[in-house]
């Protein structure tokens, strides 16, 4: 009997038909969104196999593993011919796992049952999965950047503007008389003292 897709083989839901430990994997590849990626367990850490100084955010990656360590299937269609019917020939997205052994997932169309993908282990058999586990890997390797955090910035009392030609710093005081009037509270510096700014303007720019 050949299914048709969409059909499936008589067996037990819900199984268990990956399982990997996240703390054996030593190398992860994915081709998902164009490009593909391989990422190597350094012994202290994760690291981008092309560049060892990417600032790799390590949290995606573990949202990865923790997808990898336990992939259910409600349904099976065993003895597949053709994987092309399935959109497994040239997969959606291609994940290649590495702790042990090396394994081979592929992850094709959508099965037409709400949240679910097909995919392929190489053993034969096509599995509808819940499609949370392409979500996990659509990611490109810019969205792997660790990103600098940015300082909280709601107590500015002094800062520097520099543009390449000329450089000024613009002082916060209050109550100080610098200015005929006490709704003045930003200053710039300058060769004679202080120079009053406009107060809506320069809390423009600090926002």
């Amino acid at each position: 009997w050949d299914p048709e897709p969409g059909d499936e083989a008589a067996g037990e839901e819900d199984k268990i038909i990956f399982s990997v430990d996240a703390g054996s994997v030593t190398k992860l590849t994915w081709t998902c969104s164009g490009d593909t990626i391989t990422m190597v367990d350094a012994g202290d850490g994760w690291m981008y196999e092309d560049d060892r100084d990417f600032p790799l955010d390590e949290t995606r990656l573990d949202d990865m593993l923790n997808a990898l360590s336990e992939i259910t299937a409600g349904k099976t269609i065993e003895n597949v011919e053709d994987l092309g019917e399935y959109g497994l020939e040239d997969p959606v997205c291609a994940i290649t796992v590495t702790a042990g052994k090396t394994s081979e997932l592929r992850i094709g169309d959508e099965s037409g049952l709400g949240g679910q993908r097909y995919l392929s282990l190489g053993d034969g058999n096509v599995y509808q999965v819940d499609a949370s586990l392409l979500s996990s890997f659509s990611y490109g390797l810019y969205d792997m950047v660790q990103k600098e955090a940015i300082p909280s910035m709601s107590s500015i009392r002094s800062f520097v503007v520099d543009d390449g030609t000329r450089s000024f710093t613009i002082d916060y005081h209050k109550d100080s008389g610098l200015a005929y009037s006490r709704q003045y509270t930003w200053f710039a510096q300058t060769e004679n003292g202080y120079q009053t700014l406009d107060t809506e303007l320069t809390d423009d720019f600090i926002g």
